[in-house]
């Protein structure tokens, strides 16, 4: 009577044992993930003058163009960063890179003119002075 109960006990972990294993095939098979371009083994890519590295430098690159070819809602959004990036940036910072410019040219000018002063002492005063009033601003 024993060896019946140990011997179903055993047909039962292996049953189970083997269906499980057959499971994680499928899920395996079924999550298969198609190897991206970029990566694939090909004589091209292979540089004799970069030993260091396998792929050429601008895999990233490469990895992006292709996932932008394969997902619509990826190369939408990459549309609208660069819209957002290109353009308005520019626009935005327009009045503030004509301040920056006027301000620079003012601070040039004035150390400039502080240089042509003749008087070592009164020069190192000046400077001094303009020197605390630049760190303020």
């Amino acid at each position: 009577m024993k060896s019946k109960i140990a011997i179903l006990i055993t047909l039962t972990i292996v049953t189970f044992a083997c269906d499980k294993k057959k499971n994680q095939t499928e899920v395996v098979d079924n999550n298969s993930i198609e190897t991206p371009k970029a990566l694939e083994d090909n004589d091209a890519m292979y540089s004799l003058s970069k030993f260091s590295s396998r792929y050429d430098s601008n895999i990233i690159e490469k990895l992006y163009e292709e996932a932008l070819d394969k997902n619509e809602n990826l190369k939408i959004l990459h549309n609208k960063v660069d819209l957002i990036s290109s353009d308005s940036l520019n626009l935005k910072t327009k009045p503030y890179r004509k301040y920056s410019k006027i301000n620079n040219t003012y601070w040039q000018n004035v150390y400039s003119y502080s240089k042509s002063i003749n008087d070592s002492t009164t020069r190192k005063l000046i400077i001094d002075v303009f020197e605390k009033l630049e760190k303020k601003l």
